[in-house]
């Protein structure tokens, strides 16, 4: 059992439904169901009950959350322990992808420098597959990835495949960028065919294929013309760049274009206000800000690093 397990039941305790609890934390109906599944089997009783009009506990289940709400209160109490948490030492690495490294991560290491001294936290930009990956073999501790409609399942395969917990922290959606003068900008409205003659300027030196398929799915659902998004997303130029602030730069002195979630505006309008956000309503673009974990690695650490970021995120992004 962990301590995801214990906030699933405890949300659907209080809900009263899978669904409703599901809604409330950002993830999957299934996942909770499984979770239960997971804790039932591993403590040898039946935990609830599901009929048509909601979820009743059995009596072991109604025990079994007055246990677990005792645990959330005994840890909130550890947590507060300041003097023994400023010794915490270690050093960990966050992953995330670049936009909400700069736009959020950074100040959330600041904050946690603050709060303990003693703990080397240290961020790793990446697209989203790689972070999971990362995490998966261990060469990242936590991450943060942005999951579109467009690559939800893929990702979410690779997150079942490499045994990861996750979390949904919060919904946006991708906008384009280019600098304010780009000629893009003359068209009435935003044209997708027109704007992808453009060069795509991406972080990164492998993104495993993703961009023409992404890409040609809008495309798609903009032209209707299934062999002409193709052909276009596949003719697309793409500059590859390593490094946040040449990417940057570099958008703002040519015609290209990049891609960043709306979240990251505010950012962006302090640190480059050459550049300018480009809104397409469209539904390929909507996606959720998606926190990561190993939870079969997990350790007290872990979920004090865990709990901290998640905390940090539900504040900021809300």
């Amino acid at each position: 059992m962990n301590l995801n397990q214990f906030e699933y039941l405890l949300t659907v305790y209080q809900e009263k439904s899978i669904t409703k609890a599901a809604q409330k934390l950002f993830v999957s109906a299934p996942a909770i169901s499984t979770a239960v599944k997971q804790m039932e089997e591993e403590l040898g009783y039946s935990i609830l009950i599901r009929q048509p009009n909601g979820i009743v506990f059995t009596e072991k289940g109604e025990n079994a959350i007055t246990v677990i709400q005792d645990i959330q209160k005994r840890i909130s109490y550890l947590y507060q322990l300041k003097g023994d948490l400023l010794d915490i030492q270690g050093e960990y690495i966050i992953g995330g992808t670049i936009h909400f490294n700069n736009a959020f991560l950074m100040n959330f290491l600041l904050h946690m420098n603050q709060k303990y001294p003693h703990l080397r936290l240290n961020l790793q930009s990446s697209d989203s597959e790689s972070i999971i990956s990362g995490i998966g073999t261990g060469l990242l501790d936590i991450g943060m990835i942005i999951m579109t409609q467009i690559d939800e399942a893929n990702l979410m395969r690779e997150i079942y495949r490499n045994q990861l917990d996750y979390l949904k922290i919060a919904s946006d959606e991708m906008c384009f960028v280019v600098r304010k003068d780009h000629p893009i900008l003359s068209e009435n409205e935003l044209n997708l065919e027109k704007l992808f003659t453009y060069p795509y300027i991406c972080y990164l030196e492998n993104l495993k294929g993703f961009e023409p398929y992404f890409f040609a799915t809008l495309l798609l659902n903009q032209t209707r013309d299934e062999q002409n998004a193709i052909r276009c997303a596949e003719k697309m130029k793409m500059l590859r760049i390593n490094d946040s602030k040449i990417l940057y730069k570099i958008l703002e002195y040519i015609n290209g274009f990049t891609i960043m979630p709306h979240l990251s505006y505010n950012y962006l309008e302090k640190n480059h206000p050459e550049l300018q956000y480009l809104n397409l309503h469209d539904d390929g673009l909507k996606c959720d800000v998606v926190l990561l974990r190993k939870s079969q690695m997990a350790n007290s650490i872990d979920n004090l690093l865990w709990t901290e970021l998640k905390s940090y995120l539900q504040e900021t992004l809300k």
